[in-house]
Order: structure tokens, then sequence, then C-alpha cells
């Protein structure tokens, strides 16, 4: 999908979850990382990067991004 905006000359962030930025194999040896993540602590992680653009961004999100997309929409709407 990102790759859809792109062509379009969209700028496109497309952000993974915090502490995912390793390679797969080097996840699956452990699960700290993946125990660490609350559904709190991904949300504040997308809040700071929305909150860094120079403009209000479109945000998108599949099965739990869906969900987390509603959660920032939420915030945005209470901080406003």
């Amino acid at each position: 999908m990102a790759d859809h905006y792109r062509v379009a000359c969209f700028s496109v962030k497309d952000a993974g979850w915090p502490g995912m930025d390793a390679e797969v194999e080097q996840l699956h040896r452990g699960s700290t990382r993946i125990a660490a993540l609350t559904v709190e602590r991904i949300v504040d992680h997308y809040d700071r990067t929305i909150r860094e653009l120079p403009r209000p961004p479109i945000i998108m999100g599949h099965s739990f991004g869906g969900a987390f997309a509603q959660v920032l929409h939420d915030r945005e709407r209470t901080h406003h």
C-alpha cells in the first residue's frame, strides 16, 4: 500500500513498532522486545512520531494497526 502512495508522489512514513527494528531472525531468538510491548507504548511511539511532522498526516493501519490508528485519531480529537 505504501508504494501506491509513493508512486502518487505522497511522502510515506511506514514506521514499525518500537523495538522491532531488528532482523526477524534476531527477534525470533528472544522474546524480550516483544514482551515489553504494550498498546500504550506502541501508540505513544506513533503519537510522538506524528507530532514531529510538519503537518497532520493521513493515518492508516491494518489489523492491530487499524485499532492503533483509531486510538491516535481519538487522541488528536482530545488534544484540540
